[in-house]
């Protein structure tokens, strides 16, 4: 008898202790299989997070693609004053514009006043302004000084507005007799215009939203900002990206098979090789000038402000060259908008290749450029880049067998040691502004004399086959 309950005794202890083992395995794989999906939740949220930044470029991406539109509508009115004031009037009373939002139509004088405006009714909400319209002045200064359109951000009588003025080939009567000289386009970004570009990015949502005192740093946000720096508002969106999709998998299998947790892993982790280079194609596509494949302002903002940061450690001087071509306007109302757009990615792959693996160039606007210079510490190096730029566009682009010429201005200004992006970038405008009134082909340092370049001497164009080349 003593020795069955011996026995017994022993029986028990050896199922205990084989029940505390397996509830240690347990235990322990319910551990791992926690930490597993902890760091896998982490990486899903780091994804999350990548693919909202992307969300943000091609919103802003679609929005300069669309102010980019409306110069050169604005643009080719400019450029018919006669017809300029019917297909204005046309515009405005097109409110079926549903589809691409309402647009505004205003004659200006050279200082800025406004003399006329589409509809009839808008005139005096443009006038009736306690204060002049954010970037409003900056805006009609570029396009009196300059031979094509320019756009951009500004706040108008009904908030935030994609605007584009360009300056008339001819006057056209204004108010009163007064004569107007400067035409400019505005569409509000209001629901019709934000709706249609949500639609285009797939997004749930795309809203306007007031600019708090003090913005913080979000990745479903996107700062609307003047040409001068002056922040009228900012777009929110809800892109229906799905959030802890990963966590709802992998819950179950805490207390499943590891062998299906092990399926799960290898599933999810090339489910993250192929979202990670879907990120990085999208990165790269939202960075692009859709018509030249040059950078666009989004890649200018980040390039330049990461080398900024880099020759601020290292001593490295930065050189900023502003280019805006001359008679560009002139090209597309002789030879049609498609032979403009040729135009355009032929001179950014002149200018591309005229540059060096570390420099970088991107579009800005309808027929501006910038460069960023790197390594431009030694002495005139920034000033021999522009004999080279302007030596490449003074030659002939051909066009079936007729060549079209164009020329270009330059400014140039080399980045202070700790200075902004904005700052540079506005120092150069100024320079460039200052080439620009010295006439043709010319370059301007800051704080220097414009100079005219001389181009080299022609040679008979001889017989050119490609369309622009």
């Amino acid at each position: 008898m003593l020795m069955r309950l011996t026995s017994a005794a022993r029986g028990g202890t050896g199922a205990r202790g084989r029940a505390a083992r397996l509830s240690v395995l347990t235990a322990l794989v319910s551990l791992g299989l926690g930490i597993v999906a902890g760091i896998l939740l982490l990486a899903e949220r780091r994804q999350h997070g990548a693919l909202e930044t992307v969300v943000g470029q091609l919103v802003n991406a679609a929005v300069e693609n669309h102010e980019h539109r409306l110069a050169r509508q604005a643009m080719v009115l400019a450029g018919r004053p006669g017809e300029a004031v019917p297909a204005i009037e046309a515009l405005a009373a097109d409110q079926g514009g549903a589809a691409e939002g309402s647009v505004e139509g205003l004659l200006l004088s050279l200082d800025g006043r406004v003399l006329r405006a589409f509809p009839e009714g808008a005139v005096q909400a443009w006038r009736s302004a306690a204060r002049p319209w954010p970037g409003l002045a900056t805006l009609l200064d570029h396009a009196a000084g300059g031979d094509g359109a320019t756009s951009g951000v500004i706040g108008g009588p009904d908030g935030p507005a994609l605007a584009a003025a360009a300056r008339l080939d001819q006057e056209v009567p204004g108010e009163n007799g007064e004569a107007a000289s400067l035409l400019m386009l505005v569409v509000p970004l209001g629901p019709p215009l934000l709706d249609r570009l949500a639609a285009q990015q797939g997004l749930v949502e795309l809203r306007l939203e007031e600019v708090p005192p003090a913005p913080a740093k979000d990745g479903q946000k996107l700062m609307l900002t003047t040409r001068d720096g002056v922040a009228v508002g900012r777009l929110a969106w809800t892109s229906g990206l799905a959030d802890g999709t990963l966590l709802d998998w992998v819950l179950p299998l805490l207390v499943g098979d590891v062998v299906l947790l092990l399926v799960l892993c290898g599933a999810v982790l090339h489910g993250q090789r192929e979202a990670s280079s879907r990120v990085r194609a999208a990165e790269r596509q939202a960075q692009l000038d859709v018509l030249t494949g040059l950078g666009n302002r989004a890649f200018l903002q980040e390039h330049l402000a990461a080398r900024l940061d880099a020759a601020g450690s290292s001593g490295e001087e930065l050189a900023l060259l502003y280019v805006d071509l001359d008679g560009f306007k002139t090209v597309n109302d002789t030879h049609g908008h498609a032979a403009g757009d040729r135009l355009l990615t032929a001179v950014g792959r002149r200018l591309r290749r005229a540059l060096r693996e570390d420099d970088a160039i991107a579009r800005v606007g309808g027929d501006e450029f910038i460069v960023v210079q790197a390594a431009a510490g030694q002495p005139g190096a920034a000033l021999l880049l522009c004999r080279r730029l302007l030596a490449q566009l003074s030659q002939p682009f051909g066009r079936g067998t007729e060549p079209l010429r164009i020329s270009a201005s330059i400014g140039v200004a080399v980045a202070r040691q700790g200075e902004a992006p904005a700052a540079l970038i506005e120092r150069a405008d100024q320079a460039l502004y200052r080439a620009k009134a010295a006439g043709p082909v010319a370059y301007c340092l800051t704080g220097g004399e414009p100079v005219r370049f001389r181009r080299p001497a022609e040679e008979p164009y001889g017989r050119i086959s490609r369309a622009v080349g």
